[in-house]
């Protein structure tokens, strides 16, 4: 959630602007409670999730129109029946993958750049990132959870203040130094193994262990009696704790068995195709993806230059290459393992010394590399 919230502060724009989520959710019709647009804070997960990936389906589509010349919907229909489609996707992220584009873009001088191309790239960019980490955590892919995980520790690293988040900020700097060189290679093996769960067997059922933790906590309260009894807090405890997934999987058997219909809280889910097509037939209109010098505004706006949305890695890139974060980060570790002065440089080289792990990993007899 921390990385999507970011993702919305990053791209809010000003509210009149074609192309800033108020506009997209006024025009797609949106539940406008789904985020609080006072605290830029995400209200509804689901409905962000899903405005989200509609979202960045129209942008991908757009790009890839866009790159075959298409102007409008049913062109690119046409024009993607003859085209090998793999080499096309290929073409597009060739363009675009490039993390710190924008902010190679943004060196020049602004009669030199173009504003609208630029906030279009980078929903573009962010946007895949997300739903790449979100697949990988559906399917229990550890190894792009923590590749995903680098590029947010630069994301929530940028400069700017309303996308910053300075807890996540903190705890994926310390999960980026445990995995890259304070744990040895068993400690992190365990931990690739370990940091997400499957309780449904499904291929893309795998949820984090934190979000697998607060299903039981939210479990217990359900059962846990209003008048607590030494005897009856020892049941909740020591009885019906081990058997929540028990309960859980008993509940799913009797629905089934007795063909009942279960009513979830959440609302239906918005049609797709409708949307995606309004939105990349919009996007085409305006043409975001063909870069024009000297663009700033919007054709379908009020004519004012248009607000620059938050280049999440290139902001990031340079606050860190800055170190005041790092340092921060350094200077907690050693005041928490009493470590003053002149010593902070012996931790350090304790904690990077790769011969020692590799010494470490042949005591173990596995390979650190």
């Amino acid at each position: 959630m921390a990385v999507l919230n970011c993702i919305f502060k990053a791209h809010r724009l000003r509210d009149s602007d074609f192309g800033s989520l108020v506009s997209w959710i006024n025009t797609l019709h949106r539940f406008s409670g789904m985020w609080n647009l006072t605290t830029n804070k995400i209200k509804d997960f689901r409905a962000c999730q899903s405005f989200l990936d509609h979202l960045l389906d129209g942008h991908i589509l757009a790009a890839v129109a866009t790159e075959l010349g298409a102007k409008d919907w049913d062109a690119l229909q046409s024009k993607l029946k003859g085209h090998n489609w793999r080499k096309l996707i290929q073409r597009v992220e060739s363009k675009f993958s490039n993390n710190l584009l924008v902010a190679e873009w943004r060196v020049a001088s602004m009669d030199e750049r173009d504003l609208v191309h630029e906030n279009a790239v980078l929903f573009l960019q962010h946007g895949v990132l997300c739903r790449r980490f979100t697949e990988a955590l559906k399917t229990g892919d550890s190894g792009w959870v923590v590749h995903c995980l680098k590029h947010f520790t630069v994301y929530l690293n940028n400069s700017d203040k309303k996308t910053s988040l300075p807890l996540y900020r903190a705890e994926l700097i310390n999960i980026m130094a445990c995995l890259s060189h304070a744990f040895s290679p068993a400690a992190k093996e365990h931990w690739m193994n370990q940091c997400m769960v499957n309780i449904s067997g499904s291929r893309t059922g795998y949820r984090e262990c934190d979000l697998f933790g607060e299903y039981i906590i939210r479990e217990m309260k359900r059962r846990l009696r209003h008048m607590l009894t030494p005897e009856n807090d020892h049941f909740h405890r020591r009885v019906y704790a081990p058997q929540v997934m028990t309960s859980k999987m008993v509940k799913q058997h009797i629905y089934d068995d007795v063909g009942a219909v279960q009513y979830y809280q959440h609302s239906s889910a918005v049609r797709a195709d409708l949307d995606i097509r309004h939105i990349t037939e919009a996007l085409l209109q305006e043409g975001v993806f063909t870069q024009t010098r000297g663009r700033h505004c919007y054709k379908a706006g009020a004519g004012e230059t248009i607000e620059q949305a938050v280049d999440l890695y290139g902001s990031g890139v340079q606050k860190l290459w800055a170190g005041t974060h790092l340092q921060a980060y350094k200077d907690k570790i050693a005041k928490t393992n009493g470590v003053v002065g002149e010593d902070i440089d012996l931790l350090e080289d304790e904690i990077l010394d790769r011969d020692a792990l590799q010494r470490d990993a042949d005591l173990e007899g596995e390979d650190f590399n």
